[in-house]
């Protein structure tokens, strides 16, 4: 910690020495390990290059602009061991030679006396940031959704972590950052992915990060940079057959030194002809989760009656699968009940393509004391509510209550507990009875009444319900995904 603190107080003599030192030992350096070679924009490589190198399909680019020194920008090849893709381009808030490895400094930096970016700043209030590097093009994808694969790296891991010393990257589609960690709204920074501050304690998504640094039995990869994350994936939203635009941003914040770096795959930025909705979706363990697959062909042109195959690929509910046929729109859904709390990762296969992941978190649903009562009401949104608020349940017709959970439920009925002046209906109880999963009971004709529902059933179980009616003007209503008729405790 004291060494970095005095590194940042050091002259701009040495800086700049370190700098001419690192450019005239990148060849012999990357040579000699085998490892990781880079070639910046004083090579002769142009910010087209840089684009170029980026692009897969799907998308075709224009506008191309890069703001910052040369040297902060350019190409690197050699990281399959090492960053986790072999190649690919690299932005640097310092000297792009200084990625290559092995790790012998815990201070490695370069100061290129540049300002910083102001969407930069949005992402970290009250921080001023300096040696930006910015990459930003116009693109017309064929699809509605882009994806590329990068790596965060810095010099700042692990001493610095949970300090003012934040150095910050987005990639910023059409204004909005989208270098999120996965499944959440969260950007990917050294305060939000990291080992802990010391190394080890108070680790925040370490899932994610990788240490490198030499104090903390880090040095093993071969990377002058003190901590990476693993290979991350951005999915964002675009608009098919329009102009878009992305800006690829990192920036010293705090001060301008102590470097960091992002590492982009080549041939990575696409907009993939199936793609996967929504992006991401937060709900309660037990409920149904719908899925969208869109398939298109090179043109952008919808793919009819094409068999769509949707996987959970990691997450709590790893292995299930279904498959669903592509309409006439190129679309097919699947839905799928989420059994216990975690993040899972949806993938589609089909036509011999593969979409973009989709994440979706199930929340573990809160302890219900049962029995009590659950009123269900087709005034309210979302149609229920907990007594013993009274509302009135217009159905002219019978009522149809599905058990959708994967918990049985023992002894249900409805109660008629209030009725309009003007219709004469006599109270009572009608027994549903034993609703197993899956299976549902039809009550008796309630007309214009309030209903109570009691379950018996543990709610651990995971009982879920869905509720089918007629309102009194006839429209018919079918209410998906209602939890457990019982109280909460």
């Amino acid at each position: 910690m004291e060494k970095k603190k005095e590194q940042r107080c050091i002259t701009t003599t040495l800086l700049v020495a370190m700098m001419v030192a690192s450019v005239l030992a990148v060849v012999p350096a990357a040579q000699a390990n085998g490892g990781l070679v880079t070639a910046d924009l004083d090579s002769g490589l142009t910010p087209e290059d840089l684009v170029n190198t980026l692009l897969g399909g799907g998308v075709a680019v224009s506008g191309v602009n890069y703001s910052g020194v040369n040297i902060a920008a350019g190409t690197f090849s050699g990281g399959t061991g090492i960053i986790g893709f072999e190649d690919g381009i690299l932005l640097s808030t310092g000297n792009i030679a200084d990625v290559i490895g092995p790790n012998t400094a815990d201070d490695t930096t370069t100061d290129n006396g540049m300002p910083g970016d102001a969407d930069l700043d949005t992402l970290l209030p009250g921080y001023t940031t300096f040696d930006a590097a910015v990459l930003e093009f116009d693109f017309v994808p064929t699809s509605d959704v882009v994806t590329f694969e990068y790596v965060f790296g810095s010099e700042e891991y692990n001493e610095f972590v949970f300090s003012m010393y934040n150095n910050v990257f987005g990639f910023f589609v059409n204004g909005v950052n989208v270098a999120l960690i996965p499944g959440t709204s969260t950007p990917v920074a050294i305060n939000n992915v990291n080992g802990g501050n010391p190394y080890g304690t108070g680790a925040v998504n370490p899932e994610y990060f990788r240490n490198n640094d030499l104090d903390d039995g880090g040095g093993l990869i071969n990377t002058e940079l003190d901590g990476l994350t693993v290979v991350l994936t951005v999915t964002a939203n675009v608009n098919a057959g329009e102009m878009n635009h992305i800006k690829l941003a990192v920036a010293d914040a705090g001060d301008a030194i102590l470097d960091s770096d992002v590492f982009i795959r080549a041939a990575s930025f696409t907009a993939p002809k199936l793609t996967l909705s929504p992006l991401t979706d937060t709900n309660p363990v037990g409920a149904s989760h719908e899925l969208t697959a869109t398939l298109v062909d090179e043109e952008g042109a919808p793919m009819p009656e094409e068999t769509i195959t949707f996987t959970v690929t990691t997450g709590p509910n790893v292995g299930l699968t279904g498959t669903g046929m592509t309409g006439f729109d190129g679309t097919a859904t699947w839905n799928y009940i989420g059994a216990a709390p975690g993040t899972d990762t949806i993938v589609a296969t089909g036509a011999g393509e593969t979409s973009n992941k989709a994440y979706k978190t199930w929340e573990a649903a809160p302890a219900y004391l049962c029995p009590d009562e659950y009123r269900w009401s087709a005034y309210h949104t979302p149609g229920y509510e907990w007594d013993p608020f009274p509302t009135l349940f217009r159905s002219w017709n019978d009522v149809h209550f599905v058990n959708s959970g994967p918990g049985d439920a023992f002894g249900v009925t409805a109660s008629i507990s209030y009725a309009p002046a003007n219709i004469n209906i006599v109270d009572g109880d009608v027994t549903l009875g034993d609703i197993s999963a899956g299976s549902g009971a039809w009550s008796s004709d309630f007309h214009n009444l309030e209903v109570d529902m009691t379950n018996l059933q543990d709610p651990n179980e995971g009982i879920k319900w869905t509720v089918e009616y007629d309102d009194a003007g006839g429209t018919h209503h079918v209410i998906e995904g209602v939890p457990q008729f019982c109280a909460p405790g």
